[in-house]
């Protein structure tokens, strides 16, 4: 699926200092769900859902074809599973992961929809998180390329958080040079070229979760939760 590309939140910023120009690329957060109060109450009604891990209705806000994965996976039924993970629908060696499985797939969807996000087709579609919708420079990979997702996050010289920070981040642009889930601090670089750890927390993939949210007759539904490209 093609990424929806925007230019609203997207800025280069030129810092001067006493000795050189360093260039920054920010995405700043950006939401338009408040001004559609129908939305606005439905996704309220959603993360409340999320909140208490109430599996029913947050099937029930799903459209009956909803789309969770690029090999054909769809369908209630479908959401249902990815938010139980029965251990039974995984290989033996990897069933007692379920528990951990389970709430990060249920951390990954309350997280994708708190990111905010933009209405499209006349306000008829809503995509979360605003992150999906910036257009990044041709140049990147966006296997490669992640979002800094808060402001003041700490940039530092070592994978720890007593290590010296090199400076603090805001919503900032970013390639990812070590991936690795198991570990806190990921190591990054920013577009002037510093490189340096990042809290995991706060570092979100250009390509990761999003969520597609369609209007029908004025009853909001979720009609995609994927990641990848």
């Amino acid at each position: 699926m093609l990424k929806k590309l925007s230019v609203l939140a997207l800025v280069f910023i030129f810092l001067a200092s006493t000795t050189s120009w360093a260039q920054v690329l920010r995405a700043r957060p950006f939401d338009e769900g408040p001004t559609n109060q129908r939305f606005s109450s439905f996704r309220e009604n959603l993360l409340q859902a999320i909140k208490i891990r109430d599996v029913d209705f947050v099937v029930s806000q799903a459209s009956s074809d909803i789309e969770l994965s690029f090999g054909g996976t769809a369908g209630r039924e479908a959401l249902r599973d990815f938010l139980t993970v029965d251990p039974q629908s995984l290989s033996e060696d990897y069933r007692h992961l379920a528990p951990k499985i389970r709430e990060e797939n249920w951390a990954n969807l309350e997280g994708t929809l708190r990111l905010g996000g933009r209405f499209e087709e006349g306000g008829l579609v809503f995509v979360a998180p605003y992150t999906w919708v910036v257009e990044l420079p041709q140049s990147a990979n966006p296997f490669e390329t992640y979002f800094v997702t808060g402001d003041g996050v700490a940039l530092r010289s070592q994978p720890s958080q007593s290590s010296e920070v090199i400076t603090r981040l805001s919503y900032d642009i970013v390639t990812m040079l070590d991936n690795d889930d198991s570990k806190t601090y990921q190591k990054i670089r920013l577009i002037d070229g510093t490189t340096g750890f990042a809290h995991g927390d706060y570092l979100r993939s250009s390509v990761g979760y999003r969520a597609f949210f369609s209007s029908e007759n004025g009853q909001w539904k979720m009609t995609m939760f994927i990641a990848g490209d």
